[in-house]
């Protein structure tokens, strides 16, 4: 079975998709634009954050710690771009939301195609 997409590919899409997303909606719905944009921005941030705790690694004296505020940290990051989607009525919440998942949804469809083409159908 081949390998999914290399968590550099999905961090790049996540950009991409947030901006052009962006763009687009930015035409037809300007609260869902900016919603879209923070969602996905902090999105890759926080992937991006994750891809760095990972291959830094936990080694050194407390790993439990180091691991415990890498994920703190995270979700501060995704409750400040929730917090900031509720407060402004100029962002759309559900937006934000979707831009949050992005990470998730990229890598979650790129393994439904790699299993799909594994299978040959």
């Amino acid at each position: 079975m081949k390998p999914l997409l290399h968590e550099k590919t999905i961090a790049d899409a996540v950009w991409m998709i947030a901006a052009a997303g962006s763009v687009v909606l930015f035409f037809l719905h300007r609260p869902a634009s900016y919603g879209f944009l923070l969602g996905g921005l902090m999105g890759g941030l926080t992937f991006r954050l994750l891809i760095i705790d990972v291959k830094t690694g936990l080694g050194g004296a407390n790993p439990e710690r180091k691991a415990f505020f890498g994920y703190v940290k995270r979700l501060f990051l995704y409750g400040a771009a929730m917090v900031i989607g509720l407060r402004n009525p100029a962002i759309s919440f559900p937006a934000v939301i979707a831009g949050l998942l992005m990470p998730q949804l990229i890598i979650l469809v790129s393994a439904a195609i790699s299993r799909r083409k594994s299978h040959g159908t």
